[in-house]
């Protein structure tokens, strides 16, 4: 099973994209030191399984909940996301954007980045 599990640490979220199972988790804070250093891999490992996701008949479906990031990581997630949209199709990808109840601040964030993308978010307070 093709996997990238990656444990959540004081400064970055943790990470489970299930390829197989077409299932994207991103949780936590999001301000490492070296934003391009985190994200890369994931970038490159999404472009490397293309065809797997591309493929598979099951929605792409990401559980975003994000309590704490820097722009930099913004820029990185947009990209990821979007780079997830080029080989899977706007139509069959679904984003649950998870936010705290009283973090007003994550919930702007997500509407702006479903405006970007030009996607559908279900916004799930927590």
């Amino acid at each position: 099973m093709t996997k990238i599990i990656l444990k959540p640490t004081k400064q970055t979220p943790e990470i489970l994209f299930n390829f197989e199972e077409a299932e994207f988790l991103i949780k936590g804070c999001s301000r490492p030191e070296d934003v391009e250093l985190f994200y890369g891999p994931l970038i490159k490992k999404i472009d490397e399984n293309k065809d797997l996701i591309g493929q598979n008949e099951k929605n792409l479906k990401f559980d975003i909940h994000i309590l704490y990031f820097n722009s930099s990581s913004l820029k990185f997630l947009l990209e990821l996301m979007r780079l997830c949209v080029a080989i899977k199709g706007p139509d069959f990808i679904d984003i649950n954007w998870i936010y705290d109840k009283d973090d007003e601040d994550v919930m702007e964030v997500g509407h702006e980045m479903s405006e970007a993308l030009n996607l559908s978010f279900v916004f799930i307070e927590n």
